[in-house]
This record gives C-alpha cells, sequence and structure tokens, in this order.
C-alpha cells in the first residue's frame, strides 16, 4: 500500500470516531406567560456531546414575534450553550405554537427544531367590543360589558376617551358582566369616532390598556 493510500485510509477510519452533535435538555418548552407581561423570555439549553467542535451556522425563526439566537457560534467537545429568545406578547391570547430552527455545521451538518408552546391569559372579555350609533338617529347611551378573569387578581378602574364628542363613565355590572363602560355621544348631527381606553391593574402594580371603540356614523 502506497503512502497516499494509507493515509486516505487514516483519515476515514478516523471519520469513524471523530462526531459532533448538540444535544438539547429539552426541545419543546411549554408554559404559562405571567398575567400582562409584554415579553416572555425563553431558553434551551444544549451540549456538544460529540467528539469534534459544532458551529451554529443559522438560527430560524417561525415568526415575526420570536427573536432566538445562541450566546456564541462555536461550541467545543463537552462545552455547554443555550438558545436565548425572547417572544412578543402584543395583543395575543390562548395558545401560541412557534419553532425555532437551529442549524449547525462542523463534521456532521444538522438542524434541530425547537419548539415553544405557551398559554398566553385572556384577562378580559368584552361585549361588544365597537359601539355604532347612525347619523340623525337619537344619542342614546350605550354599554359595553366587560367581564374579568376571576383566576387573577386584575381590576377595571378607569376608562377614557380620546374624543369630547362623547360622554363616558364605568360602572360596577353583575356577575356576568363584571363592568360597564357605559357611553354617550354628544350629538349624532355628523360621523365622529372615539377610541375608549381601558386601564386594567394587575396585582396592584401592572398597568396593561384595553381598546374599544365608538363610532357615529
Amino acid at each position: 500500500m502506497g503512502k497516499r493510500s494509507m493515509f486516505i485510509g487514516i483519515l476515514s477510519g478516523m471519520s469513524l470516531w471523530v462526531s459532533a452533535d448538540l444535544e438539547f435538555k429539552q426541545q419543546t418548552l411549554t408554559a404559562t406567560v405571567p398575567p400582562g407581561a409584554e415579553t416572555y423570555a425563553f431558553s434551551f439549553p444544549f451540549k456538544n456531546t460529540g467528539t469534534a467542535p459544532v458551529e451554529i451556522t443559522e438560527v430560524k425563526n417561525s415568526c415575526g414575534c420570536t427573536a432566538a439566537k445562541p450566546g456564541k457560534l462555536t461550541y467545543q467537545p463537552g462545552e455547554s450553550g443555550a438558545i436565548e429568545g425572547s417572544f412578543t406578547v402584543g395583543k395575543r391570547i390562548g395558545k401560541q405554537k412557534v419553532t425555532v430552527t437551529v442549524v449547525t455545521g462542523g463534521a456532521e451538518p444538522s438542524s434541530t427544531k425547537l419548539s415553544l408552546d405557551l398559554e398566553i391569559p385572556q384577562l378580559l372579555e368584552s361585549t361588544p367590543s365597537m359601539l355604532l350609533w347612525r347619523e340623525g338617529s337619537e344619542p342614546i347611551e350605550k354599554e359595553i360589558h366587560v367581564k374579568l378573569a376571576t383566576e387573577y387578581n386584575i381590576a377595571l378602574e378607569r376608562v377614557s376617551i380620546d374624543s369630547e364628542d362623547f360622554d363616558i363613565r364605568l360602572e360596577d355590572g353583575n356577575e356576568v358582566s363584571g363592568k360597564k363602560i357605559l357611553i354617550k355621544p354628544k350629538t349624532t348631527e355628523a360621523g365622529v369616532t372615539g377610541k375608549v381606553m381601558a386601564d386594567v391593574i394587575i396585582n396592584g402594580e401592572i398597568e396593561k390598556k384595553y381598546y374599544f371603540y365608538a363610532l357615529v356614523r
């Protein structure tokens, strides 16, 4: 056997035991977002359990609401790290599922899909979310019924409207409605729009705004 053939044989033998692998502690993270939180931070820890360095070449998020990245790009054998990220709650409620795909290079290129399963509490339900008066109709007072989630320490304390063309007040409702937002246009002679702001206080300190609308059309 020539020297070149022997060298190739040695490399082939090495490829049988040189490996690279990121082993994640968990690939699915399930959690409930704290009431009133604007963002939710998450982490997927991992460890390079192979015998060769691993390079993270790309981290892909399935939704613009999610941003995730590793602490660095290359991890040596035995080294640990994590994919750290943040989910933006925005106006989302209920069950949310997003994925983060980690693409690696090195001796054995591969990809791993991580799943983030979140439950975003619905703190408030309204019926309706918009009040409408027809132009020229009687400017009667109408109601938005607001029901607050009883399993959380929340309270609706203030309401306001960004238009002087409406009168607005807040009253206690019954066990079903919880609260009543009462709105009355001063006149219906012309079309006007009012944006209603309801301030919900969570755990006595966090303030979250909800919006409704009053229209004369």
